[in-house]
């Protein structure tokens, strides 16, 4: 009975591992489809940044892609929506869409479903206060989908977005902006979901 419950255990940790491993990849969500690329053979592609809005990159960034008439998804957190109200009015004036990243960037793994459902319709309400009306996509903190996320999101009617281009040069300190560039050229193809940051370095907007 010991070697049963320590196999049957084992088991468990082994199963639940594999499976937060495949909630962590791009477009690995249980329970749901996720959209990591979007469906087209046009030389186009899909900017999204999260984490903000911030108050010392987001509006360099919003300044150069309105220069070059681009449109954008910021995948935002409430408490950067309280910290930076105006900002984030502007993210909506500007035509750009915003999705929902969570309160305060906390990790959903664990979570009951009635403390992810509170995170997420907080965050819903700030960003109608900000001007969105559409507040159906959702990113997960760190990528993170395990458990209890992906259901909650069903029931709110929420599209999981994930991303097919990652540089992981822009989490390198220093930053380099030639290498973030190179890595991400390296994985663009048509249709791609690039994956950025809105607050880690003001050099994004340099590499942008």
């Amino acid at each position: 009975k010991p070697i049963f419950l320590l196999l049957l255990i084992g088991s468990l940790v082994f199963l639940s591992g594999v499976a937060r491993w495949y909630g962590k990849q791009p477009n690995g969500i249980l329970f749901m489809q996720a959209q990591s690329h979007v469906a087209t053979t046009d030389s186009a592609l899909c900017l999204t940044f999260d984490d903000g809005p911030s108050a010392h990159l987001t509006p360099l960034l919003l300044d150069l892609l309105k220069k070059h008439q681009v449109k954008a998804v910021f995948f935002v957190n409430g408490i950067q929506i309280e910290a930076n109200p105006q900002i984030a009015q502007r993210i909506i004036a500007e035509g750009h869409q915003m999705g929902n990243h969570t309160y305060q960037h906390d990790p959903m793994v664990w979570r009951s479903k009635d403390q992810i459902r509170t995170d997420l319709l907080k965050t819903d309400q700030l960003i109608r206060t900000a001007g969105g009306k559409d507040q159906h996509l959702f990113r997960a903190p760190y990528g993170d989908s395990f458990l209890n996320l992906p259901l909650v999101l069903k029931q709110l009617n929420k599209q999981y977005i994930g991303w097919s281009v990652e540089p992981k040069a822009q989490y390198e300190t220093p930053f380099s902006a030639p290498k973030v560039i190179q890595q991400t050229l390296e994985q663009l193809h048509p249709g791609a979901i690039l994956l950025l940051h809105d607050g880690w370095h003001p050099e994004t907007a340099a590499f942008l």
